[in-house]
């Protein structure tokens, strides 16, 4: 019986689950969040912002929703149709 271990995955890690997993979720790791995806030129910081009264009126004269969305309630597991 030939021995799959550590040695044989190093050697032919494609098509593992973890292979795939990490190579999917590399280009999310590596992209620059400072870099325009239109024009390519540099994003700055120009406020950061952590007064919750400040943040909600800025929120709130863009029009965009200023307070966390509702929560649904928990379910149980799903019952067989034919219980």
């Amino acid at each position: 019986m030939e021995e799959r271990g550590w040695a044989y995955r190093r050697r032919q890690p494609e098509g593992t689950v973890l292979y795939e997993a990490v190579r999917d979720n590399l280009a999310t790791l590596l992209v620059d969040v400072f870099t325009c995806q239109r024009c390519g030129g540099r994003r700055r910081v120009l406020a950061y912002l952590t007064a919750p009264g400040g943040v909600r009126a800025i929120l709130e004269h863009l029009g965009l929703p200023s307070w966390p969305a509702q929560l649904a309630p928990a379910q149980g597991p799903a019952q067989l149709a034919w219980c």
